[in-house]
């Protein structure tokens, strides 16, 4: 039974998943498995998931695409670890992302760790926005934190009736998922660290017809030493 169960929930990334399945396959702690869950690709990004690693699992969902509650109540069935980490198929971790949930897990007894993530706004501009910072557990009820930031022990998912489709909500997937948590007296505990990095599409005109991994490997060979293990608790 490996400590974390990674979930990446990906469609049609081709190539460009490679710097995030790297990201996490460096990381210093060790003690995982990593399932990469095809939603209804039509593409080859299967096939470009680095195969080499035997905690690497992959897992193909049948058209068509649903978005991430499908892919990632998938890979909740299929889990080992004690705990759920998700990360974004073009997000990036930084090497202690998973050392520094396990050790909010095993400190504190939460159910849901949480570490600050910087989110990068378009290319060619300066704009990032830290989340994933606080102090007390109710600030989960406030701020919306991506799934890329956060990992929660595997009995809570099936607790509050995992992932709900987002045609029966109103809110958005991640954040229903976040609230229902919440209500359900899940208790939430920041690392106090900047351990990931995010890239949100939106922010990405076309990023779905021209896509790329720039940023990505750039995040890996520069900002990710930047705010490797910085800590800015004090700042919130």
């Amino acid at each position: 039974m490996p400590f974390f169960t990674i979930v990446v929930a990906t469609f049609n990334r081709g190539r460009h998943i490679v710097p995030t399945i790297e990201a996490a396959l460096e990381q210093t702690f060790t003690d995982f498995e990593l399932l990469v869950i095809g939603d209804g690709v039509t593409d080859d990004t299967l096939d470009q998931v680095p195969r080499g690693d035997r905690r690497v699992s992959v897992m193909g969902l049948p058209p068509p695409n649903s978005g991430q509650a499908r892919p990632n109540n998938a890979g909740i069935a299929a889990a080992r670890g004690r705990y759920v980490a998700y990360l974004g198929h073009d997000d990036i971790w930084m090497p202690d992302h998973l050392a520094a949930l396990a050790q909010a897990f095993e400190e504190t007894g939460c159910d849901v760790a949480v570490s600050g993530c910087v989110y990068h706004g378009p290319p060619g501009t300066d704009l990032l926005d830290v989340t994933g910072l606080f102090e007390n557990s109710e600030d989960a009820r406030r701020h919306f934190f991506p799934p890329t930031s956060f990992a929660h022990r595997l009995s809570l998912a099936p607790q509050i009736g995992g992932w709900r489709a987002p045609h029966t909500i109103r809110a958005p997937v991640d954040a229903d998922f976040l609230l229902r948590s919440v209500d359900a007296g899940a208790r939430f505990v920041s690392t106090g660290r900047v351990t990931a990095h995010k890239f949100t599409a939106a922010n990405r005109c076309l990023s779905y017809l021209a896509q790329s991994s720039d940023e990505q490997r750039n995040a890996r060979d520069d900002q990710v030493r930047r705010y490797r293990s910085l800590d800015l608790r004090g700042l919130c």
